[in-house]
């Protein structure tokens, strides 16, 4: 009898999904448009699929899901303000850019920064 132990070949775990370029683009992109497209529903999905991922961490998970939504009340805040202060205020048309505009353009600028340091972290 031989006193050889055998060793089982090393097995290579498949990455999880939330680690994974196309989840990452995808929760990024739910928190930027899911309000509007599919209204709350997507931005719920967007942050769920953000918090499940390991690839951030805790302040910029609370960063990609509180910004957006804080802004558009900002934006808000400050055109009710204004229209109410001002005889010749910026028109509603603005408000209705304005309003789901800066969410927007603010989520996609945190996406894009958060998914270039997620993938600088796998590499």
């Amino acid at each position: 009898m031989s006193d050889t132990v055998t060793t089982p070949p090393s097995v290579i775990a498949p990455r999880a999904a939330s680690s994974q370029r196309w989840w990452v683009i995808t929760s990024l992109a739910l928190i930027a448009v899911g309000t509007f497209v599919v209204p709350l529903i997507g931005w719920i999905a967007g942050v769920v699929m953000l918090w499940i991922s390991p690839l951030f961490s805790t302040v910029e998970k609370l960063l990609a899901s509180i910004a957006p939504p804080a802004s558009g009340l900002v934006v808000f805040i400050v055109l009710s303000l204004v229209q109410s202060a001002a005889a010749a205020a910026p028109g509603w048309h603005l408000t209705l850019l304005l309003i789901p505009g800066v969410p927007v353009i603010l989520a996609l600028a945190i996406g894009v920064l958060l998914a270039r340091r997620a993938w600088a972290r796998t590499a």
